[in-house]
């Protein structure tokens, strides 16, 4: 199995274009949602999902993620977040990088510094309610002890914003593929 390239889009429409090449309807579901992840893999998985690790360093914008940089804008320090999400039985569902801006406000950088689940913290913390989708498709899957082909993984990218015109945090989360399917339609092309 060729694992495809990741499908870089820009806006919304064109993320909901990219989540429809795939076989899965729960997969474009989870791909397009607007809501909170952890709730919809809760769903899934029938159970709680809670942070199996959680690893942060404070950077430079120089020393993070380019396309994180580009949609955070701002030029101060930034905390690159690592965290692996499991479920039931410790399967670990989803393994996250979130690259945020450490200057809009104390409660938002708690958060981010934070071991919980970011999602929820955030919602206690009445902050980050809207998301903007910017990027779907398929990656390696990060986790794959690498005995042959890696299969490919579903992946989303989206901004949190804090209020309305700030953008908060990058988050791209990538799905394992033996949990949430990530086969493409036939014709579809990365």
């Amino acid at each position: 199995m060729t694992t495809a390239q990741p499908t870089v889009v820009g806006t919304t429409a064109e993320a909901a274009e990219a989540a429809a090449r795939f076989v899965s309807p729960a997969t474009r579901h989870l791909l397009t949602t607007e809501g909170l992840t952890t709730a919809l893999l809760e769903s899934r998985a029938g159970g709680p999902m809670r942070m199996a690790h959680v690893g942060h360093r404070v950077v430079p914008p120089d020393q993070a993620p380019a396309e994180a940089v580009t949609l955070l804008g701002g030029g101060g320090p930034l905390v690159v977040r690592d965290s692996l999400i499991a479920g039931p039985a410790r399967r670990v569902w989803s393994a996250n990088q979130v690259v945020g801006r450490l200057d809009l406000s104390a409660e938002a950088a708690a958060c981010l510094r934070g071991d919980a689940l970011l999602g929820f913290a955030l919602r206690a913390a009445g902050i980050g309610r809207r998301r903007t989708l910017v990027e779907v498709g398929r990656c390696p899957w990060p986790l794959a002890v690498p005995k042959g082909p890696v299969p490919p993984a579903a992946f989303r990218r989206y901004v949190i914003w804090h209020g309305d015109d700030e953008a908060l945090a990058v988050v791209r989360e990538v799905f394992n593929p033996s949990l949430v399917e990530a086969g493409w339609a036939e014709g579809a092309h990365p």
